[in-house]
């Protein structure tokens, strides 16, 4: 019996008499109530239009007509199911409805004017870590067997530069031994963070090391090291401003949700608790 009344037809069949008994108890003393759909000349430009950007051509006759129907036929049963109250309670449709009032809060923020140079100056210099350039490096590294002595290479390659033969002192030879210019964080992701910091206080120009890695020891040697610097606005106007405006946004949008929070008084009535572990007051 309860597998009978979990059925998808049968929630169906039910829905159905609902509506044809709520059609009756009108029908039976006056003409069933008619609503009025009005599809105006808007409405029909924007449902070709939608379809000239999908399908990249205007809607035919028969298209047209098609994409008529199916909006009324949309705008009916979005009408009966809120007549029937199945929008209450539905977990999808609220958070629906919330997703596109948050989107008409963050919309007033586009309302504003554009953003001067000095709006733009303060918050670039407000933010400099959302703009700020890498460390960057460019370095050849040369692995060794952490349990031998380097010294013997190191010295090798400090008199005969790069052209000498490595093989003979072991380490792992699969690693990519050249990188040109790359940031702070890749090498951190292939090396380790305490081998990217090895790099930013070693000298230039002289190979040094070992220097320890997540694959094990190093000699390296940087031919360039470009540390973080903060770009001139005119260089990234752009990026600064639509920082601003998603800045912008979002204060809107919390504006907005305090002053409908004030309309409201908010009674939390929690259940009976076991434990002494307080719950968050809502907000």
């Amino acid at each position: 019996m309860r597998k009978f009344i979990s059925e998808p037809l049968v929630h169906f069949l039910v829905l159905g008499t609902v509506i044809f008994a709520a059609a009756q108890l009108v029908s039976d003393d006056e003409p069933f109530a008619v609503n009025e759909i009005v599809v105006g000349a808007d409405r029909i430009e924007g449902l070709a239009t939608v379809f000239a950007r999908t399908w990249q051509r205007p809607p035919n006759e028969s298209e047209l007509q098609g994409l008529i129907s199916e909006f009324v036929r949309e705008e009916i049963y979005y009408r009966e199911a809120l007549a029937l109250g199945l929008d209450q309670d539905d977990i999808i449709v609220r958070r629906r409805l919330r997703q596109k009032l948050e989107f008409l809060s963050e919309d007033l923020a586009a309302t504003d004017s554009a953003p001067t140079d000095a709006e733009l100056a303060a918050h670039l210099e407000a933010h400099p870590d959302r703009f700020q350039t890498e460390v960057r490096f460019s370095f050849v590294q040369v692995p060794v067997d952490e349990e031998g002595d380097p010294g013997e290479l190191l010295a090798l390659l400090r008199e005969a530069g790069t052209d000498v033969d490595t093989s003979p002192y072991g380490g792992l030879a699969l690693l990519e031994r050249e990188h040109h210019n790359v940031s702070a964080p890749k090498v951190a992701m292939q090396f380790g963070d305490n081998f990217t910091a090895r790099l930013s206080e070693v000298p230039l120009g002289q190979w040094q090391g070992p220097i320890p890695s997540s694959y094990g020891a190093h000699l390296v040697l940087i031919s360039e090291r470009s540390a973080a610097a903060l770009p001139s606005l005119e260089t990234i106007r752009e990026r600064v401003r639509l920082d601003l405006a998603d800045v912008r946004r979002q204060r809107a949008a919390k504006r907005f949700y305090e002053s409908l929070r004030q309309r409201y008084q908010v009674t939390v009535e929690f259940p009976n608790r076991t434990s002494d572990a307080a719950y968050p007051e809502a907000s």
